[in-house]
């Protein structure tokens, strides 16, 4: 039930246009339940190492979907009658392949099935088979836009065949923070929710030289202003940057300066 609730809320903060009025939703009639039970896995065995980490639920509630990470098996439960009904083996490589593991799962309907990592997205029938994959690349979608490395994170939902999908995008190797988004992958569109750009003042001094700075490294709008040298695609992490301001205010005579004494000009 909390699945489809979060599902109808993503829909309606898409459907809804303007930003002219803010209203509060009241939650506290929302209920949850919790149920515990036995399942007879009749020959087979059913592995809970992982959990329900990665499972989802059909839309009548009536079968239970879940990964099993050891056998790499899509294990279907049958939850009126509380019997495995079956478990269906999936390929790891290959034309049906789904990739080194499997973080989240969606039902676009009752006969399909989402899989999704790291590496990207696919949809399957129910015995295994591939019917498409979904892709994340940048510079191929219009809207807003899609920042490097970035995935759908986990109780995503997708819709319309599986063709649309709601959700956080997320570099989960970069920061912890996603934007909810709509990614249609048949018009290649991308909507964000709540994504609103920061405008800072610059003085005349430092105006131009952030423009040199910018040229010099041939900088893109989305790539990071103070990056790894190491690693471009990644931002200057805490320990280095107070390294360098660190060095610079003693060649400039100043003690006792750190990374935040900058928030006190």
């Amino acid at each position: 039930m909390k699945n489809y609730i979060l599902l109808l809320l993503s829909v309606l903060l898409f459907a809804c246009g303007g930003n002219e009025t803010e209203t509060k939703t009241d939650f506290s009639n929302i209920t949850f339940t919790m149920d515990t039970v036995i399942v007879d896995p009749g020959e087979e065995i059913i592995n809970l190492r992982g959990g329900l980490w990665s499972s989802t639920i059909n839309s009548d509630n009536s079968k239970l979907y879940r990964w099993d990470y050891q056998d790499f098996t899509l294990d279907i439960i049958d939850l009126d009658e509380l019997v495995l009904e079956r478990k269906v083996p999936f390929d790891k490589e290959g034309p049906n392949g789904v990739g080194s593991n499997v973080n989240w799962m969606g039902l676009p309907d009752d006969n399909e099935i989402l899989l999704a990592n790291f590496q990207g997205m696919g949809i399957f029938d129910l015995n295994g088979n591939k019917l498409s994959d979904l892709k994340l690349e940048k510079d191929k979608f219009e809207g807003d836009s899609l920042l490097e490395g970035e995935i759908f994170q986990r109780k995503s939902f997708p819709v319309a065949g599986g063709s649309v999908v709601y959700g956080l995008l997320v570099n989960p190797w970069m920061t912890p923070k996603g934007s909810l988004s709509k990614v249609d992958f048949e018009s290649k569109t991308i909507k964000r929710r709540n994504r609103k750009l920061k405008q800072i003042k610059l003085n005349s001094f430092i105006r131009p030289e952030l423009i040199s700075y910018v040229e010099y490294y041939g900088l893109e709008p989305n790539d990071w202003i103070f990056f790894s040298l190491r690693d471009p695609s990644r931002p200057l992490d805490r320990v280095r940057a107070w390294s360098v301001l660190k060095d610079a205010s003693m060649r400039a005579g100043i003690a006792k300066f750190g990374t935040h004494s900058m928030r006190k000009t």
